[in-house]
């Protein structure tokens, strides 16, 4: 692949590397607001993914999957109610969100 591919390539690298960095700056220059949420949601997401991976690679039942502790809490009416609270929740954030940053 190397072989058949060499020279094919539309850009060099520096003009890669570059629309990374100007890719990066546009980024930054976003609202404080925007940015944190980014983050926040990416650290949740990359930590959901990691605690199932470890608990999956270590199978022990000292460490729970999400999905076990899940089923403790919704095993009951109450709890299924606040699971479903915090899933509306949740979803009402988002929306909220992409709205308020429509208007602007």
């Amino acid at each position: 692949m190397i072989v058949l591919g060499w020279g094919r390539q539309r850009e060099g690298t520096r003009t890669w590397a570059m629309a990374t960095f100007r890719l990066i700056r546009k980024w930054r220059s976003q609202p404080k607001a925007s940015v944190v949420s980014i983050v926040v949601w990416s650290v949740l997401i990359v930590g959901v993914i990691g605690w199932d991976l470890l608990s999956f690679a270590l199978q022990s039942p000292s460490f729970p999957t999400l999905s076990t502790l899940v089923g403790h809490v919704s095993r009951y009416p109450v709890g299924r109610g606040l699971l479903f609270a915090a899933w509306l929740a949740v979803g009402w954030c988002v929306v909220a969100g992409c709205r308020a940053g429509s208007r602007r």
